[in-house]
Parts: structure tokens; sequence; C-alpha cells
């Protein structure tokens, strides 16, 4: 079997001048090429991203109980999405 070398991006560095780029080259680092291209999903869900961040908006990632869950999901009002559910559980809690 073919020996296959992979790397994530982020472990790959951008160098500003050919002579650098020459000494590391010579020290065994691989030139890296973009072969994957970004299918038009993904780069809707960067710019999507990339304008809620504009706009001051926060990510939330949370691990819940299942139990902890269904009752969230249970308070859902019809047509709800999730963000706008926290968001009124919010505004009832500072009203208490």
């Amino acid at each position: 079997m073919k020996e296959i070398k992979l790397a994530h991006p982020s472990h790959f560095r951008t160098v500003m001048t050919t002579q650098e780029a020459e000494r590391l080259l010579a020290a065994g680092w691989r030139l890296w090429t973009d072969t994957q291209a970004v299918n038009a999903n993904a780069l809707k869900q960067r710019r999507v991203r990339r304008k809620r961040k504009e706009a001051g908006q926060k990510r939330v990632t949370a691990y819940l109980s299942a139990d902890t869950f269904a009752a969230l999901m249970a308070l859902k009002q019809p047509g709800e999405t999730n963000a706008e559910l926290f968001a009124r559980m919010v505004k009832i809690l500072h009203l208490l």
C-alpha cells in the first residue's frame, strides 16, 4: 500500500521570502497545494458566520443532559429557532 502523508492546514506556515522557502524545502518540508475545492455550501456557511460575527453575535455550544434538552424543546414555540428560544428564556429570567 502506498504511504499517504497528511497534515492539517494549521500545521503549515506561510513564508515570505524565496530564500526561506528554498531553505525549508531543502530541509524536507513539502510544498502544500490546496487540492480539494471548497463547495458552494461551505462558502455560504462561511459568509453567514462572518456576517453574524460582524453583527456582534456570539456562537454558543453546550452539552446538555437528555432531560434538560427535552425540557428546553418542550418550551420551544412552533417555528422558533434555538437562538430565539434562548433569547426568550433570558428575557423571562430578567423579568423575574
